[in-house]
């Protein structure tokens, strides 16, 4: 008996210990193919037998990206394709501006056969189109763009995919591809707000507080995030919806 119980203790961890070099094994492959900012390009795959292409998002498929980020972050007053005139007297299109904080994006169309590190790394130069008196383009020049407007080129925004554009896959794939470019937007957006705060007031809006624990720490601390340093009696006795239930409960 006891001899059979020792042989079952003695394979119990044998499977643990296998159970657990395979987690570690999984972990560390995992890392090792974690898909960031800063190491992306070294996943671009090259054709070996089955065709890979290669795509870039294109400007509508970016500005709603944009768009949604500032929303996710509450930025108010955003606009898109904003006309916006420099200091100088030129007038440039943004792709987004959000006049809440006087900042926009221009989205640099237009990309390299391939893609290439050194259009991560290299300073972005705007150019827009000199247009004549008849409407016909007579060649680019070159606009020094403000501090407050931020450059996001159309070459550093690639992936890849075997046979349809939406499919998942191991390399930088069209989702993939999206967050990079959502995590570039968010950096640009830490200028202006801590967005890690933001998302946790975003939290607390969303909850009806119950008036009886006005007093509370916690709840006085929501009220906040709502009335800035007004407290929690302002919004109850202004918010309609906790009133009636104020008054009738």
């Amino acid at each position: 008996m006891e001899d059979t119980l020792k042989r079952y203790k003695i394979i119990t961890m044998r499977h643990l210990f296998t159970l657990i070099l395979i987690f570690t094994i999984h972990t560390i492959f995992a890392q090792k193919n974690l898909i960031t900012t800063d190491n992306y390009y070294d996943f671009l795959k090259k054709s070996e037998g089955k065709p890979i292409t290669t795509n870039w998002l294109r400007r509508t498929e970016v500005v709603p990206i944009i768009h949604d980020e500032l929303e996710k972050y509450g930025f108010k007053d955003n606009y898109e394709y904003k006309l916006y005139k420099l200091e100088n007297g030129q007038f440039i299109i943004l792709e987004m501006y959000n006049q809440e904080f006087n900042f926009g994006f221009v989205y640099k169309t237009g990309h390299s056969s391939r893609p290439e590190v050194m259009h991560r790394t290299a300073k972005d130069e705007y150019s827009i189109t000199h247009i004549d008196y008849l409407g016909k383009s007579s060649g680019y020049y070159q606009v020094d763009l403000p501090s407050n407007i931020y450059i996001l080129n159309e070459n550093c925004y690639w992936y890849q995919y075997e046979n349809d554009k939406y499919e998942k896959n191991d390399f930088v794939n069209r989702d993939v591809i999206i967050e990079i470019l959502k995590s570039d937007i968010q950096k640009i957006l830490t200028k202006y707000k801590d967005l890690e705060q933001t998302l946790e007031e975003t939290k607390w809006k969303q909850v009806i507080p119950n008036p009886k624990f006005s007093g509370f720490m916690f709840v006085d601390n929501w009220a906040k995030f709502i009335d800035g340093e007004k407290g929690i009696e302002k919004y109850i006795y202004e918010t309609p919806m906790i009133v009636h239930k104020h008054k009738h409960g």
